[in-house]
């Protein structure tokens, strides 16, 4: 799952050297989740970081959106579809054009995004990004199925410190709150 692949970008290809950590969320995350996750972006919002993912889940979205507005972070968004049909959206060139932000795929020709696609991207993550920050997993789920496989390999696994998130406390990832977030950017 982390071999070296060939990938396309467009953006600021220099974000790929940046001190960066992977963003993964279950589709049904909890709101109360969603918002301490906020909150522990903001803890860190004074240094300079990158943040990582497909951001494809509702809270994924939800964070993106709060990291730009509330943060000076920068981020890689890996798609699931061909880059040279996309077309970034009026917020998207904004940070584009403020070099805050890269798009990054494996080559793909489906427009819309299939369960194999997604593996791809996820995949093409995984080979660039050796930290990941889980704010919810699913049990069950691909997440964890990310999970089992990741903490086999050299990974730096985090998991946002939440009761709803128990489950998977004794995985040997590293529990994050707003006082010890600056752990996701060592």
């Amino acid at each position: 799952m982390t071999q070296t692949m060939i990938f396309e970008t467009k953006g600021n290809v220099e974000l790929l050297s940046a001190n960066r950590f992977a963003v993964f969320a279950s589709r049904n995350t909890p709101e109360e989740l969603i918002q301490y996750s906020c909150d522990v972006c903001d803890s860190i919002k004074r240094f300079s970081f990158c943040a990582v993912g497909g951001w494809q889940a509702k809270a994924e979205k939800k964070i993106l959106s709060h990291i730009w507005e509330e943060t000076n972070a920068s981020v890689i968004h890996y798609l699931a579809k061909n880059l040279n049909t996309f077309s970034p959206n009026v917020t998207q060139q904004t940070y584009l054009d403020a070099k805050r932000l890269l798009f990054v795929a494996p080559p793909l020709n489906q427009l819309r995004p299939s369960h194999k696609e997604i593996t791809q991207r996820d995949q093409l993550l995984f080979s660039q990004t050796r930290k990941i920050f889980f704010i919810h997993i699913q049990p069950g789920g691909r997440l964890e199925m990310y999970l089992n496989h990741l903490s086999e390999k050299n990974f730096t696994l985090f998991i946002l410190d939440h009761s709803l998130n128990a489950p998977f406390f004794d995985s040997g990832m590293i529990k994050i709150h707003p006082d010890n977030a600056e752990l996701l950017l060592g």
